[in-house]
């Protein structure tokens, strides 16, 4: 096991009594969002925001930040308020936005995902791209379900191409490679399944037993899995895992050339990660962490 050295921190201008719920990279800059609802933009080297960086109240509630695959200087946000909104940190105004019957979308990849987000937003906590297939989406939802979409498929019922039975509600789902999805339950159960996308009907594929690693506290010895995350497609990921009572946040490598294990002896603990609060997102700068 290996400590990280803390070289910097930031408060990023937040009111007092603020908190981060997730953080991604935009545009060679970082950007999270946080529970006085703006957007923020700063630079990951002086850890300030940029100029016009900070944006407010982008939602009544904001609740989700991704990056925008089709534009890497753009990110999408979306709230309790329904509305999915995309910035341009180039400039001080959204792009577009979907909700509210207001529907103003660049391509169609973008009009099929939001009506996939429409049709099940209730339940769905995770959505997520195919990394080379760009009409297939995931989802993964309260009731323990992770469904496996064709979006170019108008259809609701005809578009849903697989269904995984994770056994416990989905908090975070996504793909480890062309090939293999992890999901992950609010009770920190993982599990990693096989698909075969060669078959396109539901009824007429056979998929490998799932890699079913169970409740990862014991193994990880912490006491909740903030995410898993994916290094490089197929290649490995990382996991999460914090001790509230301890102030601790480790990253553990879960490696892929062994058939997905816990390799431990990668592990990078990051002391006083965080204070009284738990760590709710991580990223990870692959050009500068080797």
């Amino acid at each position: 096991m290996k400590t990280a050295t803390l070289i910097g921190s930031t408060s990023l201008s937040l009111p007092p009594n603020s908190y981060i719920y997730d953080i991604v990279a935009v545009g060679g800059q970082l950007g999270v969002i946080s529970s006085d609802d703006s957007l923020r933009i700063f630079d990951p080297q002086t850890l300030q925001p940029t100029s016009d960086g900070i944006r407010c109240n982008v939602h009544e509630g904001v609740t989700c930040l991704e990056r925008n695959r089709c534009d890497n200087s753009t990110v999408l946000t979306a709230g309790r308020d329904g509305k999915i909104r995309c910035w341009d940190i180039r400039a001080a105004e959204t792009t577009f936005e979907l909700g509210s019957g207001i529907l103003d979308l660049p391509d169609n990849q973008w009009f099929s995902y939001a009506r996939l987000y429409h049709s099940a937003h209730d339940l769905h906590y995770q959505l997520a791209f195919h990394p080379t297939k760009s009409s297939c989406l995931l989802s993964g939802s309260t009731d323990g379900l992770v469904n496996i979409y064709d979006i170019n498929i108008t259809d609701e019922e005809d578009a849903l191409s697989r269904v995984i039975n994770h056994g416990a509600s989905v908090g975070h789902a996504g793909f480890l490679s062309d090939t293999e999805i992890y999901a992950l339950s609010h009770d920190e159960m993982l599990s990693i399944y096989h698909l075969n996308l060669a078959n396109d009907s539901i009824d007429d594929h056979y998929d490998p037993p799932p890699i079913m690693f169970g409740d990862l506290r014991p193994k990880a010895s912490c006491e909740y899995i903030v995410d898993v995350d994916v290094l490089s497609f197929g290649e490995g990921a990382v996991l999460g895992a914090g001790t509230h009572s301890q102030h601790r946040l480790d990253l553990i490598a879960l490696n892929s050339a062994s058939g997905w294990a816990i390799d431990e002896s990668q592990t990078i603990r990051l002391a006083g990660a965080h204070g009284e609060d738990i760590v709710r997102s991580f990223y990870i700068d692959s050009q500068v962490c080797d």
